[in-house]
Parts: structure tokens; sequence; C-alpha cells
């Protein structure tokens, strides 16, 4: 948040008395978001919500949602919140909470995923593979209380929503 305004920074100070302020030069190589959540790791810290990192720039909002596949954060849970969605990354297998009826968006951000088989949606995946660029996962539909997808290999970000 290096555009911060004094003021409001002052005043959120004030309300948030736990919140830590890291002070870095405004010109840097990393974004905010990227310098907080690397703070956060080298405090041991395990379970990280990133939240506020949508809004505004393109650039930056695509930024936010690719840190989620950093190597950094491996061994990590790290996610982003907003008003009407959870988006997180993941390269295992893996059970979803969600409600019928609720979209669940999912990506491929390696060259492809390679599934063994998803259940608890709509449209299934059973020894396929999803790539990267056709947005074939757009758009799924959770059928259950919770979503099963077992990958073989692969890099997934998962959009679901709230």
């Amino acid at each position: 948040m290096d555009s911060i305004d004094g003021d409001i920074k002052k005043k959120k100070t004030k309300e948030l008395s736990k919140t830590k302020y890291i002070s870095v030069s405004h010109d840097k190589d990393e974004s905010d978001t990227r310098l907080a959540v690397d703070h956060a790791v080298g405090m041991g810290i395990k379970n990280i919500i990133i939240t506020g990192a949508l809004g505004g720039r393109v650039d930056h909002t695509f930024a936010n949602i690719m840190l989620l596949a950093s190597p950094g954060l491996d061994g990590i849970d790290a996610k982003i919140l907003t008003g009407d969605s959870e988006i997180f990354m993941t390269d295992k297998s893996c059970t979803i909470d969600g409600e019928p009826g609720k979209l669940i968006s999912i990506f491929s951000l390696a060259p492809y995923t390679y599934f063994i088989k998803t259940k608890g949606l709509k449209y299934g995946l059973k020894n396929e593979r999803l790539d990267f660029s056709p947005v074939r996962g757009l758009s799924n539909v959770f059928t259950t209380a919770e979503a099963e997808i077992d990958i073989r290999e692969g890099q997934l970000l998962i959009i679901k929503q709230l």
C-alpha cells in the first residue's frame, strides 16, 4: 500500500491496533502484496488470507492472483477472499467444500493438468487433461456439498463462489 493516504493510514493504525505496517520504498521490484505475503511467510505463518486484491488495476489483479502460484508458497495455505469468491491454487488432489448450485471455475496453470476424476461437479472430468489455454473449466457447478478433485499432475487455480 505504498500509495495509501497518510491520514487514512493514521486513522487505520488507531482503529486496527494490531495491524503491522511494513515500510518499503515506493520504488521496488515487488508488489506490496508480495512483500506482505513474504513477510508473513518469514514469520512462519502457514495460513494467509489476502483481501482487497482484485480492485482497481487489471495488472495488479492479475499479479495478485498469480502470486498464489509462487514457488515460495509451497506448503502455505494462501487464498484470496472477495465479497463473493474464494481463490486458491493447488497442485494436489483435494476436496473442496461448496454448496449445490454454486459455481466453481477450475483453470490449469501448467501447460496441462491431468485429471484422474472429479466428483460432485456438474461437468466431470475423468482420465483427461485440462489444458492451460482453453477455458473449459469455467463456470462448473457444485452438485453436492463438496467436490473431489483427483489430479495426477499439474497445477490448478480454483475460483469458488461463496
